[in-house]
């Protein structure tokens, strides 16, 4: 490499410090253009000041320079020139995002933390206002410095640190906090009283530790606390105090997997741990890496997120009096991951002292986060919970001080008790739709047309596929596809039906045997075998629920994941797809019950979330939603009228504009009065009297309780009134009374002209 004529050892601390960062990338597997593409492209300016004369490279860092050609070295030179004294430590956060690319960043569940959230929301609660409440408590200058040494002894550990940017917030606030405790200091004592205190800067980076797997990653944040340190005994100087570097910072950061590592002893524990959920950790990470993390923390459920366990982990590291602050999916506060993380940190004497039931995440990542600070131990004074609405970054927010903050995350009453009722899980009354597992199954009207004309035979094959977002979305919630369903006939039988047969056989067949070839070669999970073994059917098509509605002229629908509570009848002649939570019920009766308010609480409080919308399933939701256990006739009726005059309304009003569901409920929302609501408030009043529920009963209150009852009585071997109309409905108001006829219609297909 020729050094430009006239530059300092600036450049050459520059230069070495890139070779280091293309060995970091090097290491992570991206490729040398790549790589050298990025640092030059993007970040050169950036890390010349990250590694200028201010900053002692680590000997990490040291080596032969990576060459440069006259254009890059031209570049680095102009970079040597600039004035880094604004250059913010957090930008190394934004540029090792950006090496990541959507995928693989995806693939990591690696995201950086904006510097605001991080302090707003995790270094302010966990560390910054405990110790300003002590500085305000400390009024006796023995009490400052006693004080002072606890602040200048405090350990501070990230275990997913990324670039280290928690742990630069974490130290410039420590910096301030020591600021203002000598700031104290001098206002209320004299010199003399205060040499035993100092006014040496005694807050140094040597406090804060991080663990990541990225090499990549734990040089940047080194780069990131060196600077982050610097900047603070610049600062430290121009106001007078004795400021110099507290020691090596390198063996403050490791490479390593925090799962599987020990941890450096730490008083405050924060962090933002990988965004991921279980399916795309073995997709990321492999199987074989699955089982170890399954293997170390058994506890854990198999369904739970990726950053439960840094939630387990953190509070079992902590010591009695510890803190903790962490960034997780909002799936954190539901089901299993809520039962293995917050529920076994609730469970094991950690009180949540503020959290984030859900926000939009700042970053570039479209997601929606929880966040929880805890101590281990009690905390008195009332606790905040805030949580933001919509699907915005600029959604409003809503705060509550309560007195407890349950794993749940929740403001309200905490059903995560409640318990699954036997009636209502052995009734089958709620099924996913079928999964189909490879687009060969589905047509279009065109292919199903002229399957149909190939043979009117192959009607008993080829069905309407209902989907989500049709029902939602499409006028009428017509179905535009259709699905080759061979179930349940054998392979033999269903080769008598040449056209469908010959395009699942040709599409399927070998994908299949790939997949199967896959998942031996990875000994991972082998539901592939199996759907290999039938082939020619459906991944998954529901044996149980298509024989219960083979009996039935309509059956009830949601869409599994909505942000509103849209119900429908839907033929029975319509196959429903895997994005449907399917109840094979056809009475107007059942139908009020699910559309109801009282359902739609229910749901949103037990409900698994995606991104901002609600996840209806059977075992979640369903299982254990109490029905009304003696409603009366006239009560049963009540509500069988309501819900036929709700849905008579939504046709008049959808139909003739041509509207979805979707678009009819949105409009709903807009401010002023709808006619909707009118309709269903009156659903709402029946189904609230089938269930004796008064006006002064808090309605989840109320079916938390109910709930109980029920399990209460299964467990004394004593039976409940489950899903559907109830059994001993009274003679004279028969079943098929309550059974009117709409319903989503499947689709007409002209076979001739």
């Amino acid at each position: 490499m020729v050094e430009p004529a006239g530059t300092t050892g600036a450049f050459v601390a520059a230069v070495r410090a890139l070779g280091a960062v293309f060995r970091a990338m090097k290491a992570r597997g991206v490729p040398p253009e790549v790589a050298r593409r990025f640092v030059i492209g993007r970040a050169v300016t950036r890390f010349a000041e990250a590694t200028g004369t201010s900053i002692r490279l680590a000997p990490a860092l040291a080596g032969e320079p990576v060459a440069l050609t006259p254009a890059e070295a031209t570049l680095v030179e102009h970079a040597d020139r600039e004035d880094w004294s604004r250059i913010d430590p957090p930008i190394l956060g934004t540029l090792l995002e950006a090496t990541l690319g959507d995928a693989e960043r995806r693939g990591h569940g690696a995201h950086y933390t904006p510097d605001a959230a991080v302090l707003e929301h995790v270094v302010r609660p966990t560390l910054v206002e405990p110790w300003s409440a002590r500085l305000r408590a400390a009024s006796t200058l023995a009490e400052l410095s006693v004080l002072r040494d606890a602040l200048a002894a405090l350990r501070v550990l990230d275990p997913a640190c990324g670039s280290g940017n928690f742990l630069h917030v974490a130290h410039r606030e420590l910096v301030r906090l020591d600021r203002a405790l000598i700031e104290k200091a001098r206002d209320r004592f004299p010199a003399e009283a205060r040499r035993t205190l100092g006014e040496a800067m005694s807050v140094g980076a040597r406090r804060l530790f991080g663990i990541d797997h990225d090499p990549l990653a734990v040089e940047l944040a080194r780069i990131t606390l060196r600077l982050s340190e610097a900047r603070a005994l610049d600062e430290a100087r121009a106001l007078g105090l004795d400021a110099a570097p507290r020691g090596d910072l390198d063996e403050n950061l490791r490479c390593d997997d925090a799962l599987f590592c020990a941890w450096p002893a730490a008083d405050v524990i924060v962090g933002n741990p990988p965004f991921l959920s279980k399916n795309k950790l073995q997709r990321a990470r492999g199987p074989d890496y699955v089982k170890r993390v399954r293997a170390r923390y058994p506890d854990v459920p198999g369904r739970a997120d990726y950053s439960v366990y840094w939630f387990r982990r953190a509070h079992d590291e902590l010591a009695p009096g510890g803190r903790a602050g962490l960034v997780g999916t909002n799936t954190i506060r539901q089901n299993e991951s809520r039962e293995g993380g917050l529920g076994h940190v609730v469970a094991r004497g950690g009180t949540i002292t503020e959290a984030v039931s859900t926000m939009v995440w700042p970053g570039e990542a479209v997601v929606h986060v929880s966040v929880v600070n805890w101590i281990k131990g009690e905390a008195a004074g009332p606790k905040k919970l805030s949580w933001q609405q919509g699907s915005t970054r600029e959604g409003p927010w809503e705060h509550a001080m309560l007195d407890r903050i349950p794993a749940s995350l929740s403001a309200g009453v905490d059903v995560t008790t409640a318990r699954a009722l036997r009636a209502n899980s052995a009734s089958g009354a709620c099924s996913q739709g079928q999964t189909h597992g490879h687009e060969a199954f589905l047509l279009s009207a065109d292919e199903a047309r002229a399957m149909l004309r190939a043979s009117r035979r192959n009607a008993e094959v080829v069905f309407p596929y209902l989907v989500g977002e049709e029902l939602l979305g499409a006028p009428r919630g017509v179905p535009a596809r259709w699905v080759i369903d061979f179930h349940p006939r054998g392979e033999l039988e269903a080769r008598r039906y040449r056209m469908p047969f010959q395009r699942v056989e040709g599409a399927v067949l070998e994908t299949r045997k790939e997949a199967a070839a896959r998942e031996r070669a990875e000994e991972s999970n082998r539901h592939h075998e199996g759907f290999l073994r039938r082939w020619w059917q459906l991944d998954y098509p529901r044996h149980a629920l298509m024989a219960r509605l083979a009996g039935l002229t309509r059956y009830v629908a949601c869409s599994r994941i909505t942000k509103r509570p849209i119900f429908a009848f839907v033929s029975a002649a319509i196959h429903p797809g895997d994005a449907l939570s399917v109840f094979p019920l056809q009475d107007d009766y059942s139908f009020g019950v699910l559309q109801s308010d009282l359902h739609w609480r229910w749901i949103t409080a037990r409900a698994s979330t995606m991104k901002g919308d609600v996840r209806y399933t059977s075992r979640t939701v369903f299982d254990s939603f109490p029905w009304p256990q003696a409603p009366g006739a006239d009560q049963i009726g009540a509500v069988a009228k309501a819900a036929v005059a709700l849905r008579a309304l939504r046709r008049e009003l959808a139909t003739p504009r041509g509207l979805g569901l979707r678009a009819l409920y949105a409009a709903m929302e807009q401010p002023g009065p709808h006619p909707l609501a009118a309709a269903h408030a009156a659903l709402d009043a029946a189904v609230r009297a089938a269930y004796g529920v008064s006006r002064r009963d808090d309605p989840l209150a109320f079916l938390l309780e109910l709930n109980r009852a029920c399990a209460a009585r299964e467990a004394e071997g004593l039976s409940i009134t489950g899903p559907g109309l109830p059994s001993g409905f009274p003679a004279g108001r028969s079943p098929g009374g309550l059974v009117s006829e709409d319903a989503v219609q499947p689709p007409v297909l002209r076979l001739t002209g």
